[in-house]
């Protein structure tokens, strides 16, 4: 089986011109910026070729560059964790090493007043309908949503920038559950 190589950025907008799936230009756009600059490193060759980012390689500076090769702000907290921003919506990611996981989560206040009843209803019905993403009251009585995504063995940069993605979309699906308006 042979290995293509990544398209150029000239060629992806020229294929998503022709009628081909923005989503999926995007997405080679991004393997094509992101293959020169995080090479593999047991092998040496880049990533945008299909090779995974290797379970030892897995760090918040490399998941930094992942995002940013993708045109994401980036920051690292003081917490040490990573946030990502895209077009105004954000989230935090971090890294669950004893477990091999990357978390993905964002927390929301609550409108002053609000009863834990209409909080705990919130959250499961949210829970309920929208099934990618975990939705729960915190001990400080806020809204936390998160999503985890395995690296064990290895992950592919652009299936942690996708799952990145598909978070957002799904916390604006759970936000829209709030009928009472009681999220700020």
């Amino acid at each position: 089986m042979s290995i293509k190589p990544a398209p150029s950025p000239s060629s992806v907008v020229a294929r998503a011109r022709r009628g081909h799936s923005w989503l999926a230009c995007a997405c080679l756009l991004v393997l094509s910026q992101v293959g020169p600059s995080l090479p593999n490193s047991s092998t040496g060759t880049p990533i945008a070729d299909g090779r995974i980012i290797e379970e030892a390689d897995v760090t918040i500076e490399r998941l930094r560059k992942v995002f940013d090769a993708a045109f994401l702000k980036t920051e690292i907290t003081r917490s040490g964790a990573l946030k990502v921003s895209d077009s105004g919506d954000f989230a935090y990611i971090s890294l669950l090493e004893g477990m091999d996981l990357i978390r993905i989560s964002v927390t929301y206040g609550f409108e002053d007043g609000t009863r834990l009843a209409d909080k705990l209803e919130l959250a499961n019905k949210v829970n309920n309908e929208v099934v990618v993403t975990r939705w729960s009251i915190t001990d400080k009585g806020k809204l936390d949503t998160d999503y985890y995504l395995s690296y064990e063995n290895g992950v592919l940069g652009y299936q942690i920038v996708r799952s990145y993605k598909r978070f957002l979309s799904c916390g604006v699906s759970g936000l829209r559950k709030d009928d009472k308006d009681i999220v700020k």
